[in-house]
């Protein structure tokens, strides 16, 4: 299978409109200030465009400007781990909203349901986790552990600034097949189910040597299949397309599939 890099480029450069406002509850002024807009890149992840919210809502911060930044969408916890596509997706493509409105917290953190993050290098440190999580599930983590720790930081730093060709140029070689094979040992893939995180074990070739393709691989997860709808970068995703397709060509810049389940 031949990877087609004008699909690539093209999810590579989805992206995401939010609207950012302040939540009713952190309100310390009589006049709330209006929404900041951003237009988020789809791979990329909230810690890392929380100085612009920071910056923007610095009037109803308390002075020391200590506190844990959270945000919400519809009074339900965002976790800072998830990139914001799949984020859009499970929040927004159930009821087909074109933005993410989400609410913006500095107090009354909620420990029970998000982790606390304490700098920036804890994001890296978890795509990258991420990221050798998918290539054990592919190559048995024979590709990742034989990068340097400069190509792992070219992959992590092409990401930050939205840099295809640099990204690809490291991200080719973690899409190569498994040893003397036409596919990967397994397809790294989640699943998002009423905000429910899944993951299988599924290898992209059945024991009869066809593909497997999405629509095999939903009637093993459920008998009920045929009534939900996949939803992955924006894009509802024929059950007829490879799952080997689908991880080459639309997994996040973590190197897994992130599909969004919704009851049709």
């Amino acid at each position: 299978m031949v990877r087609d890099s004008t699909v690539t480029r093209k999810i590579w450069g989805g992206t995401v409109v939010a609207r950012f406002v302040i939540s009713p509850s952190e309100m310390m002024l009589s006049t709330p200030p209006p929404p900041l807009y951003l237009m988020l890149q789809r791979n990329s992840y909230l810690p890392l465009h929380t100085d612009k919210v920071r910056d923007h809502f610095s009037s109803v911060m308390q002075e020391d400007g200590d506190e844990e930044i959270w945000f919400d969408v519809d009074g339900k916890p965002l976790k800072w781990h998830h990139p914001i596509g799949v984020l859009m997706d499970v929040f927004c493509s159930g009821g087909q909203r074109s933005i993410l409105n989400i609410n913006v917290h500095f107090n009354d953190f909620p420990d029970k349901c998000l982790i606390h993050l304490k700098n920036l290098n804890a994001i890296e440190s978890c795509f990258m986790s991420t990221l050798k999580e998918a290539d054990h599930l592919k190559h048995r983590g024979h590709v990742i552990n034989s990068m340097n720790r400069s190509q792992h930081k070219q992959l992590w730093n092409s990401l930050r600034t939205g840099d295809y060709d640099k990204f690809w140029s490291i991200n080719a070689k973690l899409m190569e097949y498994f040893e003397n094979t036409n596919a990967f040992k397994y397809i790294p893939l989640r699943l998002y189910e009423n905000e429910e995180v899944h993951q299988k074990l599924v290898a992209p070739v059945d024991t009869d040597g066809q593909m497997v393709t999405l629509g095999d691989f939903l009637h093993n997860y459920s008998e009920q299949c045929s009534a939900f709808k996949a939803i992955s970068h924006g894009i509802d995703l024929p059950l007829d397309v490879p799952l080997q397709w689908l991880s080459e060509h639309m997994s996040y810049a973590d190197n897994f599939l992130h599909i969004a389940l919704f009851k049709t």
